[in-house]
């Protein structure tokens, strides 16, 4: 799933795709902020692996691009003024199958650029204008120093340096493809020891203005990289409060400045939010269906507020969405409740907390909160204390 404004008029819509025998790409416009058209269905070329956006042919209109089928195929469809042109084939015959694909001008010529993971190579698609791309591959079995089995993939500029990079996660561990600005890359690698690695997202964990890696090896178990700033990733921690996660991305659910984590597991979506050891350890379930099993994720400002609201895929085709319509009162320092200082935007909670708003209580390490005055916490509110945090109530706690 992708968000992109389709038909641009200034709402996001939902770019989605879908695997199996019949696999489809189409989207689904946003109507009005609150709720989506039916889907319009573009093609069903049947398993369809994975899908991006952007604009290939320098309109201003958002093409998308596809990739999968029993022709290992990558497709593209124009967005024109009669809308999406029929599928057309970019290129084909990845063996055994291709497994991601990613959008963005890799050499900065104004157009935007492929690259493609198939199982055992990274080809880089150069588009020369007007939609016309050459293939150049990044790594080959041929040319790889380690052996070559690419899983997942991601884009962001580790290195700081203006230009977007590549993160892959492989049977070679985590690895990046530095891009040197024109659309060369270089690859370094990051798992010591060596770990197959299924899952990978990159965002700053640590909010110290760099990128950092999430990544899934193929035990299940969950870790975080940090970046030195200049794209160096080291191993930062384990996470282990989060679950076996089928998919995670992130987003400032509490409004701290900290980046939290919207995953799905087996038959749940929750977020976890980061705290200042970024351990996520306090779950917020979004939702809980035994029924199905929960897959992709996307973030997208659907109502467009300026939040970030959760969309969430499971089996039988279910898509559903969660407006983020919470106000959240952060408490991030140590000492009184009533200290406006000890507070997220200096907001100390009104006395009653107004209706659908939370509370999280995560005092810096060693420290405590003090709740030192009168605080009402009604039905469909919610008062969070994070764990190994401290709460103390020498005032007037209310749970109604």
């Amino acid at each position: 799933m992708r968000a992109a404004d389709i038909n641009n008029d200034g709402l996001a819509d939902l770019v989605i795709s879908s695997a199996g025998g019949n696999g489809s790409v189409g989207y689904y416009l946003n109507a009005d902020g609150t709720s989506f058209a039916p889907l319009h269905k573009l093609d069903s070329p049947g398993f369809v692996r994975s899908l991006a956006t952007g604009d290939f042919n320098g309109d201003g209109k958002i093409d998308i691009a596809a990739v999968g089928g029993t022709s290992f195929t990558i497709w593209m469809y124009l967005n024109g003024a009669a809308g999406f042109s029929p599928g057309r084939v970019v290129d084909n015959g990845f063996f055994p199958f291709a497994n991601d694909i990613e959008v963005h001008d890799f050499d900065n010529n104004g157009y935007d650029d492929m690259v493609v993971i198939g199982q055992h190579s990274i080809d880089f698609y150069r588009n020369a204008g007007n939609s016309s791309f050459n293939k150049e591959p990044i790594l080959t079995t041929a040319n790889s120093p380690r052996v070559l089995e690419c899983i997942d993939m991601a884009i962001a500029d580790f290195d700081n340096d203006g230009d977007m990079d590549i993160l892959c996660g492989e049977t070679a561990g985590l690895v990046v493809y530095y891009n040197d600005g024109n659309g060369n890359f270089l690859p370094a690698y990051f798992s010591t020891p060596v770990e197959i690695v299924s899952l990978v997202h990159p965002f700053d964990v640590d909010a110290d203005g760099d990128i950092d890696v999430m990544m899934k090896n193929s035990s299940g178990i969950v870790k975080w990289y940090s970046n030195n700033g200049s794209g160096q990733l080291q191993l930062a921690a384990v996470v282990p409060a989060l679950p076996n996660c089928h998919s995670f991305v992130n987003a400032d659910a509490d409004n701290d400045g900290r980046e939290d984590l919207f995953v799905s597991s087996l038959h749940q979506v929750s977020l976890f939010l980061n705290d200042s050891l970024h351990e996520f350890s306090t779950e917020r379930l979004l939702e809980q269906n035994n029924a199905l099993y929960m897959d992709e994720l996307c973030t997208m400002d659907v109502n467009g507020n300026g939040s970030q609201d959760y969309i969430w895929s499971g089996t039988t085709k279910s898509i559903a969405f969660h407006l983020n319509t919470n106000v959240t009162y952060f408490f991030k320092g140590n000492g009184n409740w009533s200290d406006q200082a000890n507070w997220n935007a200096a907001t100390v909670p009104p006395v009653i907390l107004p209706a659908a708003a939370e509370i999280i209580i995560s005092p810096v390490a060693g420290g405590e909160c003090l709740l030192d005055m009168l605080q009402t916490i009604p039905p469909g509110t919610r008062l969070t204390v994070a764990k190994g945090r401290r709460l103390r109530i020498p005032g007037v706690l209310i749970l109604q």
